[in-house]
């Protein structure tokens, strides 16, 4: 009988032991293709490896949203754009992380001198139309797997010597634009923007 018992008991945690074995195993190939899937997001989003550990290293922190007295805790999830128009190549990638601001600012450009930046922050103000001197020659509705529909401006700037601009006018803490204003470049057509913004996906999903 206490030969039974004993037997019962060494299978019973033999066969637990296998489970939790297996859930292991699980989570490990779940890890594993996680991780492949960032990378191949990464390759889409023409990020290097250097580029891409800074990336991690902010992706999905804890960050407060709201009012002091309506304070709620989020993640902060990283977004690239999976579609870069050819020749294109990412000429800067600046990430701040402090007490009052987590964000990051990723600029591509060719050898044309075009060029399109992509923001995420805690502290951007949802963009609204142009409505500071500018002139407003098409808008154009995108559907984004990531931000819904959202829409993109195509103006000329009243402030940057008459510059053609594409904006996308959102209610996310996200800025894309084109050309970038602080630097001397030029606009990307209406159609690469609109095939970035569609492509738009979580470094980690």
């Amino acid at each position: 009988m206490k030969h039974n018992i004993w037997t019962i008991g060494f299978l019973t945690g033999l066969i637990l032991s296998l489970s939790n074995i297996d859930k292991a195993v699980t989570v490990r190939s779940e890890s594993v293709d996680n991780l492949a899937q960032s990378q191949d997001i990464a390759r889409s989003a023409k990020l290097t490896a250097s580029q891409l550990k800074w990336l991690v290293s902010i992706d999905k922190k804890k960050i407060e949203l709201g009012e002091k007295s309506k304070k709620s805790i989020d993640e902060f999830k990283v977004i690239v754009p999976t579609f870069i128009p050819p020749g294109f190549n990412v000429d800067d990638l600046e990430i701040i992380d402090n007490n009052s601001e987590l964000s990051y600012r990723i600029v591509y450009r060719n050898s044309n001198n075009s060029c399109f930046y992509l923001i995420k922050t805690t502290n951007l103000k949802p963009r609204q139309p142009p409505d500071y001197g500018v002139k407003v020659w098409e808008v154009v509705e995108v559907d984004s797997p990531i931000l819904g529909k959202v829409y993109l401006d195509y103006y000329q700037s009243g402030v940057i010597s008459s510059q053609s601009c594409i904006r996308l006018r959102t209610s996310e803490n996200i800025e894309f634009e084109s050309p970038v204003w602080a630097q001397k470049c030029k606009v990307i057509s209406m159609q690469e923007a609109v095939k970035i913004i569609e492509s738009l996906q979580y470094l980690n999903p």
